[in-house]
């Protein structure tokens, strides 16, 4: 079965437009001949979405950020694959959460927003998932207050 290896995520500006984002998911996969899977069509989606690791008083949201689609042919040896999209700035993290002031005058949490991103990669062949694999955390600050 084929294997992905070294997956990444990184997010990055878009020169001209301060409000979007440059989202990419890379990775190889790794194919020997006696997989008997080359010339298939290989189905590739990556879901790139936050990670809760509970440093906040609130639950980081949990719908995805991206879904990233594609596809291609598959070859024994190694293949470079990259996924991208273009999101609104708003979609990611800002530099510090969003809280009210109580009745008392102390301060809670109104939402936590995503500051810690990965992205799930699945490829399946004829419907049948052949191979997963998660990108390292990238923690960042890139929404709307954040800094690049």
């Amino acid at each position: 079965m084929p294997t992905i290896q070294d997956p990444m995520l990184t997010v990055s500006s878009v020169p001209g437009h301060s409000g979007k984002r440059q989202v990419v998911v890379s990775y190889d996969v790794h194919m020997r001949p006696e997989d008997l899977l080359e010339y298939h069509h290989v189905l590739e989606r990556a879901t790139v979405h936050g990670r809760d690791l509970h440093d906040a008083p609130t639950d980081a949201a949990v719908v995805p950020i991206a879904v990233l689609k594609g596809e291609w042919t598959a070859k024994a040896g190694v293949v470079h694959r990259q996924l991208d999209a273009i999101v609104d700035r708003i979609d990611l993290d800002v530099q510090q959460d969003w809280w009210r002031t109580d009745s008392g005058g102390g301060v809670e949490p109104i939402a936590e927003f995503t500051d810690h991103l990965q992205a799930d990669i699945e490829l399946s062949i004829e419907g049948d998932i052949v191979a997963l694999a998660t990108t390292p955390l990238l923690s960042g600050s890139w929404g709307a207050l954040g800094a690049d």
